[in-house]
């Protein structure tokens, strides 16, 4: 494949069309693509990839992005490319998705996008954007991933390849060689294992989870432990024995509590006659114990009743200090009342303070806005004379449009006579035609006419008489008359129609001629005004440059009225400017005259401030306390004491008349229980009760004792089922699991003790290995034999992944070492040595197809002198089997080394040109 003639329009920095013409930079060898930084370089490589695939080369640019933001609204966006695969020439044309404006109306419209692939033999084209797609990559062998690869070499791309590691390479070659089947197989095993690992972990869990909730008793405790260690199998009869046993100690604890129960229904019955004269003697001893352990706090009580009139007079005395203190404080109400004031005249000084300052500030800012309206005023003068000269344009524009509003009724007056020209003709050829077939038909009937006269002076001929026309005397043939012999006088109609039929061409073509010379005047007036206004030109080409003009009118119009606008929007300034002008002259001096005021205001302040801090100093020496806080606290410590005795008091006249009622409640009622215990009887009731607890308590931990075996049974009787499930299951997933996981142990390269290399980087390795081969030869070339790239073998370390890290052979000093220890020129030789052996490979890979054609963007500004020439001369080497190079740089030193070029250049506008150069 072989790209021969890129047309662009309104695409990218190119707002106009332009043509490249690849065809005169030959069929090999290398050229060079130079132009500013954004002027369009590495956008014809875009134009290419978008005409071929619809897409531009890179990915951060969508098709709908492609429209060029310099391109007037009536440029079309499009791409058409020709391009050479084998010996036949292909043509697409393509245009991104993108609006325009709408052919009637002011409103903006979608104009799709299209495709178009163009066949050399006669094969009906191709049309749609995916089947154009289709096409061409049936075509070319390569899809659009391929053909940027194999195609181009991108700045800054392939250095990334060069240094990336193991599983950053590992990506790249994914998308080159596309080795996702690999990686999904690798995922899938990796996920199925983990899968199996997971349910039989959850199995293994779940069977500790069962055996923990065993509970074997004391006597199997040793045997469980020795069990669980060993086959699930013995484990599990461990566990029936275990339940058989259960189930017999249940039985027998059964029997035990029922004969339990019996006897303790006849010991309650004698115990509740002995308890009712047991309360009476309990109420009895509770009673007295509380009068006993109540008389420390009567006699407590009593020596603090004694001491009651003291603290009467302690209160007194806190009282009439409390009326003191309070008196005092209106002398700390004057100190506060001073010191507000001071903080008052302090805070209008700063208030003051900062109104000067901002006043100040004011006064600047106005100065400052009065100094740039100045300029800007300035800046305005000579609207007048711009105004004058845009009314000349005006004028000269009206005029223009009115010589044009001229040609276009004299070119309409040339098609109105053209046309009644035309049907002059038509009638004068009708009319020529009508006459001449009654001429014909009239020669025809006169012949008929003739012939038929000779028969009927035929009919008077008689043997031996002269004939009247030729003398003779015999008539051996006389003519024979005729029955359809026309008469005379229809003979006479025919020549009357044909005489005027005559008569009537005669007067089309009269008419014909007339409206040839109005045609050929109108035409001539209209090509007169043509050539005034466009000079030579030919008639057929003038309506085209009416349009032209007119359009160019309507461009004029259009910016004469933006620059009307702009004068209108300067004189509103100017108007605004003069207006706004005496209003600061105003504010400035207001600002001035209020800074003079709050300086003046500021010194009466400092005289009063200094006043008050005399008083405040002469009011706090006359007082106990600095402040009134201090003041308040210790009126408030006196009335806490105070308020703190009272309650003291009250609440010690309260307890002790409270104890005094409850002394006397005491007395009563141990009276009353002693007179009711002189009738009655001690018994036995303390032992029977022992003999009920005892009993009680034995029958309880039967009952334990029963209740614990069941839940024990019950619990080992579930943990026993569901162990025989979890083993059973446990037993065919480890038996899955086993396979699956050295499945994927070998697929992820996880096998202990081995290299760290996955199946889809061993597919990879393969790749890379050619890649390196064939990069290695350009590389050597490119270093003078000194370096070489290798894959490393064997990972940095074992957590790493390996098969695809590199290093590079220095054959000088001897040795292997990362390829990220080369200078920034020897890392670009590598990585250009790489990118052609990838695309070496990837030629080869899809069936041997040929591309000749290579881009490559930059990267040349890191090289020396002696690495630029070694470049150069592989590139060199690389096109002379039929390949051309195309080198995107603005290096100097190749645009001396390289004489054919694509100069792209920035118009004044932003947008570009091209002009080729070989």
């Amino acid at each position: 494949m072989r790209p021969l003639v890129l047309t662009l329009s309104a695409f990218g920095p190119y707002a106009e069309e332009v043509t490249v013409d690849f065809s005169q930079l030959g069929t090999r060898g290398i050229y060079l693509i130079t132009g500013e930084t954004g002027a369009g370089k590495t956008t014809l490589f875009d134009g290419i990839t978008f005409a071929l695939y619809g897409e531009a080369s890179g990915t951060h640019r969508e098709p709908v992005m492609l429209r060029s933001s310099y391109a007037k609204g009536t440029v079309p966006t499009f791409v058409e490319l020709t391009f050479q695969c084998g010996e036949k020439q292909y043509t697409v044309r393509r245009n991104p998705e993108y609006l325009r404006p709408a052919k009637r109306g002011d409103k903006l419209v979608v104009e799709k996008a299209d495709a178009q692939l163009l066949f050399p033999d006669g094969h009906p084209p191709v049309t749609g954007t995916r089947e154009v797609t289709k096409a061409v990559k049936a075509l070319i062998g390569l899809d659009r991933a391929q053909f940027n690869r194999v195609a181009m070499i991108a700045q800054g791309e392939f250095l990334q390849l060069l240094l990336a590691k193991t599983e950053e390479r590992s990506k790249i070659f994914r998308e080159i060689f596309h080795t996702e089947p690999y990686q999904k197989l690798q995922e899938a095993l990796r996920t199925e294992a983990a899968q199996w690992k997971s349910t039989y972990e959850s199995l293994s869990q779940k069977i500790q989870q069962h055996v923990e909730q065993v509970q074997p008793g004391p006597e199997w405790e040793e045997a469980w432990r020795e069990a669980v260690c060993l086959e699930d199998g013995e484990m599990l009869s461990l566990l029936e024995k275990i339940l058989q046993k259960e189930t017999a100690d249940l039985e027998a604890l059964r029997k035990q509590e029922q004969t339990l129960q019996a006897e303790g229904e006849t010991l309650s019955r004698r115990i509740g006659k002995e308890e009712a004269a047991a309360r009476v003697r309990q109420e009895l001893s509770a009673a007295q114990a509380q009068l006993k352990s109540w008389m420390p706090t009567w006699e407590k009580l009593q020596r603090e009743w004694d001491t009651a009139p003291g603290q009467e007079a302690a209160l007194q005395r806190l009282t009439e200090e409390i009326a003191v203190r309070t008196e005092q404080l209106s002398a700390y109400v004057l100190l506060e009342d001073l010191e507000k004031e001071r903080n008052t005249v302090f805070d209008q000084m700063q208030k003051g303070a900062a109104g000067k300052a901002k006043a100040v500030q004011d006064a600047g800012n106005r100065q400052t806005e009065q100094a740039a309206l100045r300029q800007e005023l300035s800046q305005l003068e000579g609207l007048e004379q711009r105004e004058a000269l845009l009314k000349a344009r005006r004028q000269k524009l009206a005029s223009r449009e009115k010589e044009l509003g001229t040609l276009r009724e004299l070119l309409q007056e040339e098609r109105r006579c053209s046309h009644s020209h035309q049907a002059a003709l038509e009638q004068y050829r009708a009319a020529a035609e009508n006459s001449t077939h009654l001429r014909w038909a009239y020669t025809q009937l006169e012949r008929e006419f003739l012939d038929g006269q000779a028969g009927y002076l035929a009919g008077f001929l008689q043997e031996g008489e002269r004939c009247p026309v030729c003398g003779s005397l015999h008539h051996p043939f006389p003519a024979q008359r005729s029955e359809s012999v026309p008469t005379r006088e229809h003979l006479q109609e025919k020549r009357t129609a044909m005489e005027e039929a005559e008569t009537a061409t005669q007067t089309a073509s009269l008419s014909a001629g007339k409206a040839q010379a109005r045609w050929a005047s109108a035409r001539q007036e209209a090509e007169r005004q043509g050539k005034a206004l466009f000079g030579e030109v030919s008639f057929p080409t003038i309506s085209q440059q009416m349009n032209a003009a007119a359009a160019e009118c309507q461009d004029e119009a259009a910016q004469l009225d933006q620059l009307e606008m702009q004068l209108r929007q300067h004189r509103r300034r100017r108007e605004e400017i003069q207006i706004r002008m005496p209003r600061l002259e105003e504010e400035i001096a207001r600002a001035q005259a209020s800074i003079l005021s709050i300086e003046k205001a500021q010194s009466g302040l400092e005289s009063k401030l200094a006043a008050l801090n005399h008083q405040i100093q002469r009011q706090k020496a006359s007082l106990e306390f600095s402040a009134r806080q201090e003041a308040e606290a210790a009126l408030t410590s006196c009335q806490q004491r105070k308020e703190a005795g009272e309650r003291a008091l009250h609440r010690l006249q309260a307890d002790y008349e409270a104890c005094r009622q409850t002394r006397e409640a005491a007395d009563t009622r141990i009276k009353a229980l002693q007179e009711q215990l002189e009738e009655a009887q001690y018994d036995v009731l303390p032992d029977l009760l022992a003999q009920a607890g005892e009993h009680q308590k034995t029958l309880q931990e039967m009952q334990r004792r029963r209740e614990a075996l069941l839940t024990q049974q019950e619990r080992n009787q579930h943990a026993w089922k569901a162990l025989r499930e979890a083993v059973r299951q446990r037993g065919e997933v480890q038996e899955k699991w086993t396979w699956i996981r050295a499945l994927s142990n070998t697929a992820n390269g996880t096998v202990p003790g081995k290299d760290k290399i996955m199946l889809e980087t061993y597919v990879q390795m393969t790749w890379f290995d050619r890649i390196l081969a064939r990069a290695n030869l350009r590389l050597m070339a490119m270093t003078s034999g000194r370096y070489e790239l290798l894959r490393r073998q064997g990972a940095e370390n074992q957590r790493s992944r390996s098969g695809l890290e590199l290093n590079v052979l220095d054959h000088y000093e001897g040795g292997q070492r990362s390829v990220k220890t080369l200078s920034g020129g020897e890392s670009f030789q590598a990585s250009l040595a790489l990118a052609l052996g990838l695309a070496d490979e990837m030629q080869a890979a899809a069936g041997g197809l040929r591309l000749d054609v290579l881009f490559v963007d930059e990267g040349f500004g890191s090289l020396d002198e002696e690495a630029l020439e070694l470049a150069i001369r592989t590139l060199s080497g690389l096109a002379e089997r039929n390949k051309l190079v195309g080198i995107i740089s603005h290096v100097s030193g190749l645009k001396a080394r390289i004489d054919r070029q694509i100069v792209i250049q920035k118009t004044r506008g932003g947008s570009s040109t091209v002009r080729v150069e070989s």
